[in-house]
């Protein structure tokens, strides 16, 4: 029998499942072009390229920023920080670190750090790192998932709207919930498609939250001050490199009680606006399911779609 022959509520639920097939196609094809099966090859024991990977430049500047403050390079005053007196950006060597203590010169806001476009440029080697590694989507990777997401668009449209044109002949105009699931079906193949990381760079932070995963445990008894392992800034390897893996929020114990709610404003609108696609610097970004394969194109209603 010709499907598009079926009755309004019947073709709904073909359509559906179509829907859920394509979408679920959509995944699977995108995780198997962008899952490398060789290991990418990144510097691990660099804190600021690992915070980059799980949340981008704004993890960056988060890990960098309680860093400075521990060493006594900046220094906290509410939500205001400000270079301290006896310090310079000649006193650091990576270059974030530089462009937060030129930004702070004068006592400023914490938020201005997310809208300065020098500390934005300061993060760009690491983006351009982690996607030479396609641990983040390069020009290729991009192509690629444009490409998929057009010959999904082609599908769902294509059989969509097909039967809604051999609806509107028949003088039948009960449509439009078929026009909505096919609406519906379209949004969430382009929100599935472009995830910030690739699989490889989901893969990769799993692997480094696991590698890492025993910082956790004796966090409280981590040395808050300057240790004697110290990674790229000078800064206590520990400290530095929980807050990378696991956010700053993970920092415990009287040494950071000035991280607590250091940055608890731009966290609440950046959660409120954080897209699916795992840009917020959480350990959730590690996820391998970020959508569920189309169960969310409807169902419900068999309204008309252009039934008998």
């Amino acid at each position: 029998m010709n499907p598009f022959d079926l009755p309004g509520p019947q073709f709904l639920l073909i359509y559906i499942i179509f829907a859920g097939l394509v979408i679920s196609g959509l995944v699977f094809a995108r995780r198997r072009a962008e899952l490398s099966p060789s290991t990418a090859r990144i510097d691990l024991s660099d804190p600021y390229l690992i915070a980059f990977l799980r949340g981008g430049e704004k993890e960056v500047l988060r890990v960098a920023t309680v860093t400075l403050i521990q060493r006594g390079l900046l220094v906290r005053d509410g939500k205001q920080i400000q270079r301290a007196e006896n310090a310079s950006p000649n006193s650091v060597r990576i270059p974030v670190e530089q462009a937060l203590l030129k930004k702070y010169a004068r006592s400023g806001k914490i938020s201005w750090m997310f809208e300065d476009e020098g500390l934005s440029l300061a993060c760009e080697p690491y983006a351009r790192t982690l996607q030479r590694a396609r641990l983040l989507p390069d020009d290729y990777v991009h192509r690629g998932r444009l490409v998929r997401l057009v010959i999904a668009i082609f599908l769902l449209t294509g059989v969509g709207f097909t039967r809604v044109m051999i609806a509107l002949d028949a003088g039948r105009t009960n449509v439009g919930l078929l026009i909505v699931l096919i609406v519906a079906s379209l949004v969430i193949a382009a929100a599935i498609s472009f995830p910030r990381l690739t699989e490889t760079g989901k893969a990769m932070i799993f692997d480094v939250q696991t590698l890492y995963g025993g910082l956790r445990h004796p966090v409280s008894s981590i040395n808050a001050g300057p240790a004697s392992a110290t990674s790229a800034g000078g800064a206590g390897v520990e400290p530095m490199m929980l807050a990378a893996v696991f956010g700053v929020g993970a920092l415990a114990g009287s040494g950071f009680s000035f991280a607590d709610g250091l940055f608890r404003g731009q966290d609440k609108r950046r959660s409120n606006s954080c897209a699916s696609d795992g840009d917020c610097g959480s350990s959730c970004s590690t996820s391998s399911s970020s959508c569920s394969g189309g169960s969310s194109c409807g169902g419900g209603g068999c309204g008309g779609c252009g039934g008998s």
